[in-house]
């Protein structure tokens, strides 16, 4: 009986859609909790007032959610920088390069 339900069809599928499912979130991009305490800043005006400490670009090309992956790919090197703020000064994504994210780490008062 063990062997049949081994065998069959339905228990093959199941495991490939958990295997896929697997990698898919593998892939995901965790936010530490050192980058959680970044912020995001919302305007060139904010981000004049701030000290730049380092320029950051990252990509990602995990094929889900690439976008968010690729901003806390950023918000996790900004807080390793020391930095306790981001700016986005561009993104871009399409289905062939993935999406990246460029901008400015920050120490704002």
């Amino acid at each position: 009986m063990n062997r049949e339900l081994c065998d069959s069809p339905i228990t093959k599928l199941l495991l490939l859609c958990a295997i896929a499912l697997a990698l898919v979130t593998a892939c995901a991009t965790d936010l530490t909790e050192s980058g959680s305490k970044v912020r995001l800043l919302n305007s060139a005006d904010e981000a004049s007032k701030c000290q730049e400490v380092k320029v950051i670009t990252t990509y990602d090309y995990s094929g889900s959610d690439e976008a968010g992956n690729a901003t806390k790919k950023a918000l996790n090197e900004a807080a390793l920088a020391g930095a306790n703020a981001f700016y986005v000064v561009s993104t871009s994504q399409d289905a062939l390069s993935g999406a990246s994210v460029v901008g400015n780490a920050l120490i704002c008062k």
